[in-house]
């Protein structure tokens, strides 16, 4: 056994009849994959107990062992790697989950053993090594969530979420993830509000924006509605927008008007002078609904934007469901233009080559690897290992629980 090796472990926990808790370990692989060396770990496990502040320590050393303080014919929840002390994953039980999930819900856990529930329960979703009906339910307890880092994690895994098993806004797993978006962070946006309050913390400020964002993300009707009103007045004039709030605030402006929004950002974007409103307005810009305009948009990078922000663009539509297709074509059209304006070896190579990594089926895969297999790709050959690692994680994982989701959303 030794622990000075690649990766780090993750943890399973079986329940036994007689109450006691097996756990045993393996490495943990992203991409789902068994490491055929079976690596183990010596793992100082952290343990807190319902109704109590200080955690312990048991001693994993071997595949697996018996955990002596805890007993699953309890009714109280054990939250395993206490306090995110130790560098492992943790898959429970579904016991020892059902209890976690409702201590969640109470708030009887800390900030950091919330996180590491939900960085959990999704990272092993993703590796398909727990099904993604179970990590959601996992997500729907956080619906009294108020601690920034925990916000930020949920907004994440409702935009991988809903990128991936809600391809289509016209679907009913769009309206699933758009309706569990509201439950989740509209009580945290009623509280924080659009206005900063006297004496509030950097944190607050940043809090407010990452949910006015997420929420007009998922369309919230009155998040899009007081966005693209303080839009209006801003750019008439009437009222100042703080900086903080402009990027929702422009996307929300370009989604709902359209070509008289998109035009209101390009030209803030032309006036500007500060490269950090040049950046919010390109990625703005990328949002609109039109696919024309999206065209246009992507040949207008092409010409007028700053060599090192065209990949902000690009970026910005393939993230558009609309435009992910579009991006990828002009990528592939535009490619070598770019490494001869770029530089071999550039990294602004391999910033345009991440925007395929929106797609999510193994014939995408194929695709991308075969267009780049003939092109020059200097310097960026790991990246290209990790786009398309990052494509075959998606199809798979799109491809073994998408009936489940469905199921699953439809009942939000």
């Amino acid at each position: 056994m030794e622990n000075f090796q690649v990766g780090y472990p993750v943890l399973e926990i079986s329940d036994l009849e007689n109450g006691e808790v097996q756990v045993s370990q393996g490495r943990f692989l992203s991409n789902g994959t068994e490491d055929a060396s079976k690596p183990t770990w010596i793992v100082p496990i952290g343990v807190l107990n319902a109704g109590s502040s200080e955690s312990y320590y048991e001693l994993l050393d071997g595949t697996s062992g018996l955990l002596s303080g805890v007993n699953t014919n309890s009714s109280e929840w054990t939250k395993l790697n206490a306090y995110q002390s130790g560098i492992f994953r943790v898959k429970y039980s579904d016991s020892m989950a059902s209890k976690l999930i409702t201590a969640i819900g109470k708030s009887e856990l800390g900030p950091e053993d919330r996180l590491s529930l939900l960085s959990d329960n999704f990272a092993l979703a993703r590796a398909s090594r727990l099904s993604t009906a179970k990590a959601l339910e996992v997500l729907k307890a956080f619906n009294q969530e108020t601690e920034y880092t925990c916000i930020l994690s949920i907004c994440a895994c409702l935009t991988e979420l809903s990128r991936l098993f809600a391809q289509k806004t016209d679907s009913e797993e769009y309206r699933g993830f758009k309706r569990l978006a509201e439950q989740l962070l509209g009580p945290i946006g009623k509280a924080v509000g659009w206005d900063a309050k006297p004496g509030e913390s950097h944190i607050q400020s940043l809090l407010r924006s990452q949910v006015i964002g997420s929420l007009i993300e998922f369309e919230h009707d009155e998040t899009m509605t007081e966005a693209v009103a303080r839009f209006k007045s801003f750019v008439s004039g009437e009222a100042e927008l703080i900086p903080d709030l402009r990027l929702p605030c422009y996307f929300a402006a370009v989604e709902v008007l359209g070509k008289e929004g998109y035009d209101a950002v390009m030209k803030i974007y032309k006036e500007s002078d500060l490269n950090e409103e040049m950046v919010r307005c390109m990625r703005a810009l990328g949002a609109i609904p039109d696919v024309t305009v999206l065209e246009e948009t992507l040949q207008w990078a092409l010409a007028e934007v700053k060599a090192q922000d065209i990949f902000i663009v690009v970026n910005s539509v393939a993230k558009n469901r609309r435009g992910k297709d579009l991006a990828w074509e002009f990528l592939q059209k535009e490619w070598e233009n770019l490494v001869e304006r770029f530089g071999k070896g550039s990294h602004l190579n391999t910033r345009m080559m991440t925007s395929c990594t929106e797609f999510s089926s193994e014939e995408k895969a194929v695709e991308v690897e075969k267009f780049f297999a003939s092109a020059t790709i200097v310097g960026a050959t790991r990246t290209l290992e990790q786009c398309l690692e990052s494509i075959r994680i998606r199809a798979s994982w799109f491809q073994r629980d998408a009936e489940e989701v469905h199921a699953w959303i439809s009942t939000v």
